[in-house]
């Protein structure tokens, strides 16, 4: 069942949750598999959370290849965090669902997500394809001091305050609709402009100056 969430009808897609700044867009899509991503993109000044199947993970440092349904695929680096136990609506208690991070990058078809949002339809062809969504080595909740992402020749640094939203507040959000479950992951998009993947650019991503995620890009 694929189902997309906005503020009025449209389609064959109706109000189910509503959280104004600026716009709040929810787009899922359910699977039935052990553990699922949970995302929360921000595109253009909004947010916008989405369900990806476990299809969607890149990990172990392997290559992502850029798909030939797009033309332009956007990087989009995050925090991500792995859940430890069930919950639902955990509300002030979210802080005791997640015991590892990580950093991650939400490849998006950006010119297909631009067509989608045109066209009032779902974003998954853009957001939950294959290898989508590149993990690197998990850690433990140690404090975070400094992030670092170096994607080809551009280097960006951030601290936690850069995420769109606290990790605390995007767990407490996902759980007042959809059951957290064990093994499951939230990415959360950093406060930055996406940069466009090109082909031979190596992306490597650090925590307090250590290296846990490395990918090239192909």
């Amino acid at each position: 069942m694929i189902w997309t969430v906005y503020y009025e009808k449209i389609a064959d897609c109706y109000l189910l949750f509503a959280h104004v700044e600026k716009f709040l867009y929810l787009c899922a899509i359910y699977v039935q598999s052990r553990m699922k991503i949970l995302s929360m993109l921000y595109e253009g000044g909004e947010k916008a959370f989405y369900i990806k199947p476990d299809s969607s993970l890149l990990t172990n440092d392997k290559p992502f290849f850029l798909p030939s349904t797009t033309q332009q695929v956007d990087i989009h680096p995050c925090v991500m965090v792995r859940i430890c136990r069930l919950g639902k609506t955990v509300g002030r208690f979210a802080d005791r669902y997640y015991d590892s991070l990580t950093l991650g990058l939400n490849m998006v078809q950006e010119d297909v997500l631009q067509k989608a949002k045109k066209n009032a339809t779902v974003w998954t062809h853009a957001l939950c394809y294959d290898n989508s969504q590149v993990v690197g080595e998990w850690r433990g909740r140690e404090p975070i001091h400094t992030i670092e992402f170096a994607i080809g020749n551009q280097q960006q640094k951030f601290t936690m305050a850069d995420l769109c939203i606290p990790i605390e507040e995007a767990i407490a959000q996902m759980s007042e609709n959809l059951m957290i479950k064990m093994g499951d992951f939230i990415a959360i998009d950093l406060l930055c402009p996406p940069m466009t993947a090109a082909p031979n650019t190596a992306v490597e991503g650090a925590i307090n100056g250590l290296n846990v995620l490395k990918c090239r890009i192909k």
